[in-house]
């Protein structure tokens, strides 16, 4: 699965709440689609943008100018991601306004996921993003919420969905073992499973992990030793259950030799690992310039070489329509997954926040074989962000092995 994301709605930075999204959004989603073959959107959107305050029904225009974004994205096919881009806050993300540490209660936040997940319940391709980059956080604790946002959201009726687990630390993938967010958020289950069925506890619950090749956009390594192979072990602890992540943000400076280098050799280690990694969504597209050094689309509105080359070349296992750059890292790909059994495949895009990304299966749009045991019950103010991100998605509801598939999107 391969995806981009996209700008997001954000009241800090339109204070009267004005702001609808990207004007192009729709637009740009339908290349993704059409001419990039991704087959995933993440979609921002700040808690309180969509709430007067924490524990509060939902605001319904602001959740109406979301929606209208949503619904673009549905309306391509792609797998469209509900992204709370909050870094498991209220209010300013550099604040101390904590979930369940000093700020909003877990109740308060679950009451946010249980409004989201009636509202969404029936939508089998929206995907769940529980939070985007948690940090400062004591990770037993958020694990606690997440796991209470888990079970209020298949409570609420949205029992196929996936649901993407984010870790403290930004949810970095190169800190995901050594801060204990891996060994926390594999405990995470979904309600009314019993213990010995594990196709069951943790179907559609995938880890959720953001990485930049170096924050002066110059990708001065692939981030494969320090970043993309720690995870591997524990996620395949269990060969029986291997647990998969996906990459809902990943970014580079498009105009660097380096980053053409090292994020296609990032992209053919996950193809090569596809049992375990999804796919990714880099950033960004949208409402943004060429002078946003991540943008993935020039001023023309055309794909910039990272696109076509790394994002969306990758997609599929090799290089992508309009790619010229063969040589620049692993020039081929892969057209085979590392053998796991269970391979399966998406690919995100995300608007305002991250970019191109790939997921990676066979086979139909997928649903879990085993769905949880869970009653389904019944039970916007601040900053708004609209994101898009997407993707190409094939997944297999008998898992079988990874052909070579590709998902890019650029996120808005």
């Amino acid at each position: 699965m391969g995806s981009v994301s996209h700008h997001f709605f954000n009241e800090r930075q339109h204070a009267d709440g004005s702001r609808k999204g990207v004007p192009d959004g729709p637009k740009q989603m339908q290349h993704y689609v059409n001419d990039d073959k991704l087959n995933i959107f993440r979609l921002p959107v700040e808690w309180d943008y969509l709430v007067a305050a924490p524990g509060q029904p939902l605001l319904a225009e602001r959740l109406g100018q979301y929606d209208d974004l949503m619904q673009s994205c549905l309306a391509t096919g792609a797998y469209c991601i509900l992204d709370i881009h909050s870094y498991a806050r209220w209010g300013d993300m550099h604040g101390n306004q904590i979930i369940a540490q000093g700020g909003p209660s877990t109740e308060q936040f679950v009451d946010l996921w249980t409004q989201l997940a009636k509202k969404y319940a029936t939508d089998e391709k929206v995907i769940m993003g529980i939070m985007n980059e948690p940090y400062g956080v004591d990770i037993q604790i958020w694990a606690q919420v997440v796991q209470a946002a888990v079970t209020a959201i298949r409570g609420a009726g949205a029992t196929k969905q996936m649901m993407l687990l984010p870790g403290t630390d930004y949810t970095n993938p190169a800190l995901w073992v050594s801060d204990g967010s891996g060994a926390a958020l594999t405990q995470i289950v979904n309600p009314g499973c019993s213990d010995s069925d594990t196709a069951c506890k943790y179907a559609g619950l995938i880890f959720d992990f953001h990485y930049y090749f170096g924050y002066d956009t110059e990708c001065s390594n692939n981030g494969i030793e320090n970043a993309w192979t720690p995870p591997l072990a524990l996620m395949r602890q269990d060969p029986s259950n291997i647990r998969q992540g996906m990459v809902t943000k990943i970014g580079g400076g498009p105009h660097s030799q380096s980053c053409l280098t090292n994020v296609c050799q990032a992209l053919d280690f996950m193809n090569e690992n596809s049992d375990v990694y999804l796919g990714w969504t880099a950033w960004a597209a949208g409402a943004f310039t060429m002078a946003n050094a991540m943008f993935l689309l020039d001023d023309n509105g055309n794909d910039v070489p990272l696109m076509t080359q790394c994002f969306a070349g990758k997609a599929y296992g090799g290089l992508g329509p309009g790619s010229t750059a063969p040589g620049l890292g692993v020039s081929q790909g892969t057209s085979s997954g590392t053998g796991s059994p269970n391979a399966q495949g998406l690919v995100a895009n995300e608007t305002g926040t991250s970019g191109a990304s790939q997921i990676f299966g066979s086979g139909q749009p997928q649903t879990f074989a085993t769905e949880p045991n869970v009653t389904n019950s019944s039970s916007t103010s601040k900053k708004s962000q609209s994101s898009k991100t997407c993707s190409n998605m094939n997944t297999a509801s008998k898992p079988r092995r990874r052909r070579s598939h590709k998902l890019r999107s650029p996120e808005m």
